[in-house]
């Protein structure tokens, strides 16, 4: 009974997950893909075949419908998700087209003209408006605009039906061009941590991007002149302390006892010891600061900070103990006083790292 029960349960589960089923409960791309990975692994169904045909059919037409919603916009991203949506039909078709029925060839063809066209459309749109931009550069040699013409003529490249030379030659004048370079000069004062900053900052050269090249080298000639000027690294103490109290029930020797017959026993004596653990914590606050002046004869210093900061907090702590000894954990007992702060030299690695990775956020 149990196995009939177990065999009708499998049953019902599979029946309700079949393409068909899943198909009827207007679960089309779940149909569809159940139906194919059925196909694939060699289903002679003919069922499995309708199914797919059915599903194809109706993702298709509701893929169109979006296609149409989509491009009623005149905002060329929503142009580009149509274009990705035109893609996602052809994926389909190519995934399945050898179960379908031929019928489907045409239409299939018609789909494809019609990306074909978007793909001439969105190619136009942004060659026009990347051509705004690099053609307006000359009038005021402001490198943005060529970033900006980069990224809409890399798109119109995209979308290009075919090799467009002078497209292409644009683009890459744009990336020759369209370069800024930041040359960073640091000034301080701490002589002692002169390691660590030029550590620190010279890599910020490897953050280098498409658009920005970073020089950290005295009389580099850039198109933003960074200079930051670091006030002494400082640490304020902050102390605290607070008493834990422990209470042990320890043995203290014996009590011998004799009963009437003479005979006697040793008795443990227990007693109650106290003790108090006085946790003196110091907390030290590191703090590395500092101003950040951005000048450019072709306002190209886009920078969101004109500041620097970087911190560095470590606690110390270190044990008193009053009363017996017995009562208190011996953790307190073997770490009493042990504990130290970083060493200097230390603490302005790891704050030089963080001033230059606070740098390179105020580029972003």
């Amino acid at each position: 009974m149990k196995q009939l029960y177990l065999f009708l349960i499998v049953c019902f589960t599979v029946s309700c997950s079949s393409p068909k089923s899943l198909y009827k409960k207007g679960k089309y791309n779940q149909s569809y893909k159940k139906a194919l990975k059925a196909l694939n692994k060699g289903s002679k169904k003919r069922e499995d075949r309708d199914v797919l045909e059915k599903a194809y059919r109706k993702l298709n037409q509701l893929d169109l419908t979006e296609i149409e919603l989509t491009l009623a916009s005149n905002e060329l991203d929503q142009w580009e998700n149509a274009w990705e949506i035109y893609n996602g039909i052809e994926i389909r078709y190519f995934n399945s087209n050898k179960y379908l029925a031929h019928s489907n060839d045409a239409d299939f063809e018609k789909y494809m003209a019609q990306k074909e066209n978007l793909s001439q459309d969105l190619y136009s749109e942004y060659k026009l408006l990347g051509e705004e931009k690099y053609y307006s550069y000359a009038e005021s040699y402001n490198k943005y605009l060529l970033q900006d013409a980069y990224y809409l003529l890399d798109k119109a490249s995209f979308y290009a039906a075919s090799e467009d030379l002078e497209l292409e030659k644009m683009i890459d004048v744009c990336l020759e061009n369209g370069v800024i370079t930041y040359s960073i000069n640091l000034t301080h004062f701490d002589m002692q941590f002169d390691w660590q900053l030029n550590n620190a900052f010279r890599n910020i050269e490897q953050q280098s991007s498409l658009f920005q090249k970073f020089e950290y080298r005295r009389g580099t000639i850039g198109d933003c002149h960074i200079n930051i000027n670091l006030q002494p690294l400082r640490f304020n103490d902050f102390n605290s302390s607070f008493d834990q109290n422990y209470s042990e029930r320890i043995q203290e020797g014996f009590e011998t006892v004799t009963d009437t017959s003479g005979v006697t026993t040793q008795i443990p004596l227990y007693i109650n010891v106290q003790g108090t653990v006085r946790t003196n914590r110091v907390t030290r606050d590191w703090e590395w600061q500092g101003n950040l002046n951005a000048s450019s004869n072709a306002n190209v210093c886009r920078i969101s900070n004109n500041y620097l900061r970087a911190t560095f907090r470590e606690t110390i702590e270190r044990y008193e103990t009053f009363g017996d000894l017995r009562a208190i954990p011996a953790q307190y007992q073997n770490n009493y006083n042990n504990s130290s702060f970083n060493r200097e030299s230390e603490v302005a690695e790891i704050l030089a790292s963080d001033l230059k990775d606070d740098l390179i956020r105020a580029f972003n």
